[in-house]
Order: structure tokens, then sequence, then C-alpha cells
């Protein structure tokens, strides 16, 4: 290595500086093509198939009730759900209850 001069710190710093300006700019350009929702869906999407193929019905069931618990909800069967709601304020379909 004879010959090789050593680059200053001023230069060393704006070497890294010019580096992580580009990087950023590539992040930039990769985020305006990635549609975050689906790619969260697609997330979710494989991991239920994955259990629904993995579990039994009865695991799945307890599986359902503990996250729901964490998240604050109560689950309530459908045919429940569609007598309350007549009780309440007239009939509502199965499609509705559903969405």
């Amino acid at each position: 290595m004879v010959g090789m001069v050593k680059p200053t710190p001023e230069a060393m710093e704006a070497r890294q500086a010019a580096n992580a300006e580009v990087e950023a700019e590539e992040l930039a350009d990769d985020d305006d093509d990635v549609d975050l929702d689906a790619a969260r869906q697609q997330r979710v999407d494989w991991i239920f198939a994955v259990l629904m193929q993995k579990y039994p019905q009865d695991e799945l069931l307890a599986l359902t009730e503990m996250l729901a618990k964490h998240l604050g909800m109560t689950l309530m069967p459908l045919a429940q759900m569609q007598a309350l709601t007549e009780v309440i304020g007239g009939s509502v379909s199965e499609t509705e209850l559903t969405q």
C-alpha cells in the first residue's frame, strides 16, 4: 500500500454524510412502492391460514377467546347476537352481523 494517502477525518465525515443521503433516498423510494395495508393484510391472512391448518377447532376457539379478552372484547354466538338485536330494535340479517 505504498503511495496511499490516509483520508482526513473531515473527508471521512463528508463521505459518510453522502452515503447516508443516498441510502435515505433509496429507502424513501422503496416506501413509495409498498402498500403497507396490503402487506399487513397478507401477513394476517397467512397467519390465519396456518392456524386453521395446524390446530383443531377447540384450540382455535380457546385462542380466539384469549385474543378477545386481551383486546377487551366479548365473543357472542351469532344466534344469540341476532336474538339480542331483534329484542333491542328490529331484525338483522346474518350478513349484517358478520360484517
